[in-house]
């Protein structure tokens, strides 16, 4: 059952901008003595272990706190805590902060050829349109993504030397061939797209999520679970891929949330029923979640099933 809280227009930026994280570090699903403090931070982030997390940010604030790959899991932490219902800690102000000081040490008109400072530039950038989308300030996204776009359009056809592109080509096609083709005016950044390109970032998000990389599976499983869902109208696919993330990361409340979402579209309603019991006892039962934080999804999920059973009626 989706939530049809934002208009279309909207509702299609957005989901152009989820080429917000592209993968910067390797991970395992379970952390190692040795992972670095950047690893360590995204994994205790995407398993709501968000005190952990915290402590990691402060611990090795200081030493890290100009290194890329630290900012923008400190940014992904931010922005998956104020997704969540943190309304304490100032969660939007801390991510504009870090992503404006991103961007003033790694401008987009900087010419390098690294896959790993492309990847960091391109995830900043449109990491900084989501946050202008979330703020309404939609001109200011649209500005973002132009240089998103040029500093995408370098790692084209360097998919197979550097196989973790084949998650942000894939993105890029598949949701600038959608926006051409729902908003004309995208292609004022787009340029024309086709099927055929839509087409085309579907095989290269299937590519990825065979990935060894655990984040870049991780992120093209998330994006094919939303495209199927939120776009296609196939809850059985995004069922599939929902499962895997649950699989991986079972204290993320966010992929628990969904799965209710999906359920009720496949009209299991006793089977969301349990899965909305299951997702507030793993909430009440997290010690690293806020009051807020706990109740975030339960309540989310307890108002798709009042939709759905009123739709029903």
């Amino acid at each position: 059952m989706k939530q049809n809280v934002i208009d279309p227009v909207l509702h299609c930026l957005q989901l152009f901008t989820v080429l917000l994280f592209p993968v910067i570090l390797q991970a395992a699903p379970q952390l190692q003595a040795d992972s670095g403090p950047s690893e360590a931070i995204y994994l205790n982030t995407q398993h709501y272990a968000f005190r952990v997390a915290d402590s990691l940010i402060r611990q090795h604030e200081s030493r890290f706190k100009d290194d890329p790959e630290f900012e923008l899991a400190v940014i992904h932490y931010y922005w998956t805590r104020m997704i969540a219902g943190n309304t304490s800690m100032n969660c939007l102000e801390k991510i504009n902060s870090r992503i404006n000081a991103f961007k003033d040490r790694n401008p987009s008109t900087a010419n390098t050829d690294s896959d790993k400072q492309l990847f960091l530039m391109t995830s900043v950038l449109a990491f900084g349109a989501r946050v202008d989308l979330h703020n309404n300030a939609y001109f200011a996204a649209l500005n973002d993504l132009k240089k998103y776009n040029t500093v995408l359009k370098k790692t084209f056809g360097r998919e197979k030397m550097h196989p973790p592109f084949y998650l942000t080509s894939g993105l890029y096609y598949y949701f600038s061939a959608y926006a051409t083709e729902k908003l004309p005016f995208v292609t004022v950044f787009s340029g024309e797209k086709t099927l055929e390109d839509m087409k085309k970032g579907i095989a290269f998000l299937k590519i990825a999520t065979g990935s060894d990389n655990r984040m870049v599976s991780t992120e093209a499983r998330y994006f094919l679970m939303k495209i199927s869902f939120d776009l296609q109208n196939n809850p059985q696919e995004a069922a599939r891929y929902c499962q895997l993330l649950i699989s991986d990361y079972p204290e993320n409340l966010l992929y628990r949330y969904y799965m209710v979402c999906i359920n009720l579209a496949l009209h299991q309603e006793q089977r969301a029923a349990a899965l909305i019991v299951q997702l507030s006892e793993l909430a009440g039962a997290n010690g690293n979640l806020t009051a807020a934080e706990k109740e975030h999804y339960v309540k989310l999920a307890a108002d798709e099933m009042k939709k759905y059973k009123k739709k029903k009626s």
